[in-house]
């Protein structure tokens, strides 16, 4: 059994090796040929127009309805610092983060009491794989997020080992930075996770609640604000638009206009979500120009979609009823979805096509990587896959995802129970490990069950910021299985 005695000083020598592996590995990446793919801040949906960026930035960021701002914020705060050379700092941003999670995951690690030649090699092993070095390379919010949960889960330790004020404003930042970042760390979580964690901690609950309450209130001024300028009570006004992908887009247009003849959907669903703004015009009220370029203009300075457009704002809550309509009349239609973003959830991460210029250079490394370490058989690309479904191949579509990733992952999350289960029943986990190991669980659980639940495409990214809380358990996995049957029982700290 896992013997839990607290946490490890950290040894110098294994934040060396970390530390070598890290710009060792990263040298011979950008040696092979990988680099920083700027492109994404300028064609990526997700991103303010550049020149905006530059030019107006709080502006747009007021305005800015689709997602969370925080990653236009950061991207804008670099554009104007650094207006020749704000791809570069990004990329060093990006650097930094990538060697924080490595520490911080090792770190982790040994806090679980994951023995320091198991933990450090799990550790490098993770930072130097393709899958890491290519999310380090594509600068989108997943590898900001999993340095925010990693930080987190240690966060959340410190503070129930010493509650008090500090601890959890520092916890509690990390969170809503997360709730800045991505929309599906709702303020209503957060809240409930406060109560949660005052109730854990048993002591100095005032002062654990008092200090969620700057963090908290920076998530309630982002609703508030979006409540009022757009009417919406949330952080992203890209619900509708999930909603339909799962719903309305899985329909053959046959289906759909059978439905919308029928009166059973409404006519906005012969367009696609996101396509051209001009799209909905026909479906939406008329539209008053209000002099903010961020809600005016159709598209950016690049040519590409500004999906932050008044008309996409508009057309959001029909696209919700339109889902609602196609759930209903024909629910065939997401259960196709639901069982696409299950065979993308387990697909490895760098089987991403937005990765498939990006990981050129080292494509045989990371098909070997993939087969070996991930059980991926065979390979194809997002039309290739949907020809041979098309042609009747199904069961046989299994190769083409991650064998080993489909048995291990439930594996991990069916052990993490039963550690948490035998740990708190025996007294084997401290109640800094017990609430770490629950935070980790949950939030692998959280995004599984979200992403899958409303996507049906790139799952395999939205998952990645806890493929290291999946390592972690892991490693906590191995350490039992490698550990001596008998164990010292920790001291079981209230």
């Amino acid at each position: 059994m896992l013997q839990f005695a607290g946490p490890h000083r950290l040894s110098r020598n294994a934040n060396t090796l970390i530390l070598c592996s890290f710009i060792l590995s990263r040298l011979i990446y950008y040696w092979v040929g990988i680099r920083f793919q700027t492109k994404i801040i300028s064609d990526n949906f997700q991103f303010i127009d550049v020149a905006l960026l530059r030019d107006r930035l709080w502006e747009s960021l007021y305005h800015f309805h689709m997602q969370p701002p925080l990653m236009n914020a950061y991207t804008g705060i670099l554009v104007k610092c650094f207006p020749e050379n704000y791809p570069f700092a990004m990329h060093v941003f990006y650097m930094i983060l990538g060697l924080a999670s490595a520490l911080l995951v090792y770190r982790i690690m040994r806090y679980l009491n994951v023995g320091p030649g198991l933990a450090l090699g799990l550790t490098i092993a993770f930072t130097v794989s393709p899958a890491v070095v290519l999310s380090e390379n594509f600068p989108m919010y997943e590898y900001p997020m999993m340095v925010l949960l990693l930080a987190s889960s240690l966060a959340l330790y410190h503070l129930i080992s010493k509650p008090g004020f500090w601890p959890s404003l520092g916890l509690f930042s990390l969170l809503a930075c997360l709730a800045w970042i991505r929309a599906l760390y709702h303020f209503y979580f957060l809240i409930a996770f406060a109560v949660l964690v005052a109730w854990f901690v048993r002591r100095n609950r005032l002062s654990v609640l008092a200090g969620s309450i700057a963090p908290l209130l920076s998530v309630l001024a982002l609703y508030i604000k979006n409540f009022l300028v757009f009417g919406m009570f949330g952080a992203s006004s890209w619900l509708g638009f999930n909603m339909a992908v799962v719903t309305v887009h899985q329909l053959t247009m046959d289906e759909r206009n059978m439905l919308i003849d029928a009166g059973r959907l409404a006519p906005i669903a012969r367009v696609e979500p996101g396509a051209p703004p001009a799209s909905y015009l026909p479906y939406i009220d008329p539209i008053v120009p209000t002099g903010i370029p961020v809600l005016d203009s159709f598209f950016k300075s690049t040519g590409q979609i500004n999906t932050n457009s008044t008309p996409y704002l508009k057309a959001e809550p029909l696209f919700r009823k339109a889902s609602m309509q196609a759930l209903r009349a024909y629910p065939r239609a997401y259960l196709r979805s639901f069982l696409i973003a299950w065979f993308c959830y387990f697909r490895p991460s760098t089987d991403f096509f937005q990765y498939d210029d990006l990981r050129r250079p080292i494509h045989r490394f990371d098909r070997l990587v993939n087969i070996v370490l991930f059980g991926q058989l065979r390979e194809a690309s997002g039309p290739e896959l949907r020809a041979l479904k098309e042609s009747g191949h199904t069961v046989s579509l299994v190769l083409y995802t991650g064998i080993f990733l489909m048995l291990l992952f439930p594996t991990l999350l069916v052990w993490s129970g039963v550690l948490i289960w035998r740990g708190f029943r025996g007294r084997l986990l401290t109640w800094p490990q017990l609430g770490m190991l629950l935070f980790i669980t949950g939030n692998i659980v959280l995004l599984m069950v979200t992403t899958n639940l409303l996507s049906s495409f790139e799952n395999n990214r939205y998952r990645f910021p806890t493929d290291c809380l999946y390592l972690i358990l892991l490693g906590t996995l191995l350490q039992a299985a490698s550990a001596p049957m008998h164990s010292t029982r920790a001291r079981f700290v209230p």
